[in-house]
């Protein structure tokens, strides 16, 4: 009988199979556990309609350009003998960024052409031998260059001359420029715009003096005349204009502003022609009203 269950059970198996058999169930398991990892690593796919689908990446900074302008300018200052006008050139740069298709900043550096207006004014003599230093640049003096009368010793008098004033200016300014574009219409984009900042002036002045006949007067940087050299009759040394030939000036920051309005057409890819007017206040009673023509580039519009 026990012989007969042992034949039904059949033969057994040996030890090294179920040792292999053993390692082969261990890999195949260590196999689903790093695929169930790898998975785990990976971001859930969805369809591209899908609500839960992640937004694209936007590309930032895509708006940025760089502008260029030069302009005819009509500036008006007042200085110490009275308002003048004057046509001077000027030019702008700087970059700027495009925030959406109606709106745009910019931040320029602004130059203007150096600008020197000079005067002439006739005075007489007065015939008395007084001090006759000027004041300033906005308060001529009532004489002119002392002379001597060598027919007569220690007479000393005043001749008629000319005075010459002259005043310089150099200006600049930095603006932040704010734009609003009108549409595009067909390669054409009017806009208008106003800008804030601060301006820099720098102004130098003196005036010179001469005889009615054209000859300059006096000796070295002080423009002085003695008479003869050292003076007649024991009387001083006349001082006429500034010392060292340098009258009042300096350099001084102001509040800048400025309004614009133009239009721009599109010339070329990445390029457009700017075409505008602009009124420009530089502070200090200095203003400039400018036809502006320019470039701006705009590689990613």
């Amino acid at each position: 009988m026990g012989k007969s269950i042992q034949a039904a059970r059949g033969p057994r198996p040996s030890k090294a199979a179920l040792a292999a058999l053993a390692a082969l169930a261990a890999w195949a398991a260590s196999a689903t556990l790093c695929a169930q990892a790898a998975d785990m690593s990976q971001p859930p796919l969805y369809p591209q309609d899908d609500p839960r689908s992640p937004a694209p990446l936007a590309e930032l900074g895509s708006g940025w350009y760089l502008r260029g302008d030069v302009g005819y300018n009509e500036l008006h200052m007042n200085m110490s003998y009275g308002g003048v006008s004057a046509p001077l050139v000027g030019g702008s740069i700087g970059p700027g960024y495009q925030f959406n298709p109606y709106f745009r900043v910019d931040a320029t550096y602004e130059g203007l052409e150096s600008f020197t207006r000079r005067r002439t004014f006739a005075l007489p003599g007065t015939g008395a031998a007084t001090s006759i230093a000027a004041p300033g640049l906005g308060r001529l003096p009532q004489s002119c260059p002392v002379a001597a009368d060598p027919a007569i010793p220690g007479n000393v008098f005043t001749t008629s001359c000319t005075a010459n004033p002259w005043e310089k200016l150099q200006a600049s300014a930095y603006l932040l420029n704010f734009y609003i574009d009108l549409g595009n219409w067909s390669g054409f984009t009017p806009y208008v715009g106003a800008g804030l900042g601060a301006s820099y002036l720098l102004t130098s002045s003196n005036i010179d003096y001469k005889f009615m006949s054209g000859v300059a007067y006096g000796t070295g940087g002080h423009n002085n005349y003695c008479g003869f050299q050292g003076g007649l009759g024991g009387l001083p040394c006349y001082f006429l204009g500034y010392p060292n030939d340098r009258g009042p000036g300096g350099s001084t920051i102001n509040f800048a502003f400025a309004l614009m309005a133009g239009l721009a057409i599109d010339v070329a890819p990445h390029v457009k022609l700017d075409l505008g007017y602009r009124f420009l206040n530089l502070g200090s009673s200095v203003t400039a009203q400018e036809a502006r023509a320019g470039l701006r580039f705009t590689p990613d519009l």
